[in-house]
Formats: C-alpha cells, structure tokens, sequence
C-alpha cells in the first residue's frame, strides 16, 4: 500500500469529523496511531450503531495498513535505541 500524504491526511480529517460526538475516553478523539488502534479495539462497544461507524473502522484499518506498510519499508525498528552519532 502506498498512499499519498495528502490522501492520509484527508482521511485523517474525515475520520475525526466522523468520531467527534462518539462515545470515546478524550484522550482517544485523535487520529493517532495509538487512538486508531484503541478504537479498532474498544470503540465498538459504544459506537457500532453510530452513523458512519463503519467508515470510521475502514479508516482506520486503512490509516494502520499504511503505517506498517512503511514501518517495514523504512525499517524503523531496527534503529530504534541506538545511540546517534555526531557529526
């Protein structure tokens, strides 16, 4: 998957309009990964029946999908906790 940063960010702005009056903890009204992955997890409960659930879980299925995807292409694991050196 590669989406463009301007689509991601848009997606971004659709997904917190949609979730703006649910039933969500304040700290996880956000489209950060974290938030994304606690409302895949325990946003349901409140919210299923909620106008526009449903695209608000494709979103942030899509949103997640794409972090990984450039997670792994960028290898960003394996640099974390080593020391950076100065130039």
């Amino acid at each position: 998957m590669n989406i463009s940063l301007a689509s991601l960010l848009s997606l971004r702005t659709e997904y917190e309009e949609i979730i703006r009056r649910y039933r969500i903890p304040d700290e996880y009204k956000k489209s950060d990964i974290h938030s994304l992955v606690w409302f895949k997890s325990y946003g349901k409960g409140s919210n299923r029946l909620r106008s526009r659930y449903d695209r608000a879980i494709e979103i942030a299925n899509i949103i997640l999908e794409e972090y990984e995807y450039e997670k792994e292409k960028s290898n960003i694991s394996s640099i974390r906790g080593k020391e950076v050196q100065a130039l």
